[in-house]
């Protein structure tokens, strides 16, 4: 009986260090997606509050746009990848690479990589520590790239 005890603690215990599996919450509402402006970029530097770097255009390449017709379909790809956020464990500080970067119609921006996920509101960052499945979220960018 002790050992089926502690079978359930040690396994009670792993998940609790675990990531969890979530629905993933856009920052702001998608019903009018003709009002936002979906783009594949590339963020050439780190980006956060801890990296010392905001927001800046400069440092972002668009690699593609996603076409009105193709919003939809590529929101509803998207929402298919598995997204977590981690129960215990340091924030992450700054994102670079590959993004998905959302314009909404009042301005405010969401960059979301594989491994994290920013908000600029008035040219100030704020990074959030939830990660995509790496290889589900560079298919979806490869393919509609």
């Amino acid at each position: 009986m002790k050992r089926i005890s502690c079978v359930i603690c040690i396994f009670a215990l792993l998940l609790s260090f675990s990531s969890c599996s979530v629905k993933y919450n856009f920052s702001q509402d998608l019903n009018e997606l003709d009002q936002i402006q979906i783009d594949i970029v590339k963020l050439e530097t780190d980006m956060g509050y801890h990296s010392g770097s905001n927001y800046n255009e400069d440092n972002v390449f668009v690699i593609k746009s996603i076409d009105n017709d193709k919003k939809a379909a590529f929101i509803s790809d998207f929402k298919k990848i598995k997204c977590y956020e981690p129960n215990f464990g340091s924030r992450i500080d700054s994102i670079i690479g590959k993004a998905i970067r959302i314009t909404y119609k009042n301005g405010d921006i969401e960059l979301i990589t594989s491994y994290g996920v920013a908000i600029v509101k008035g040219g100030q960052i704020r990074t959030e520590t939830t990660t995509f499945d790496s290889d589900a979220f560079d298919k979806l960018l490869e393919e509609y790239s």
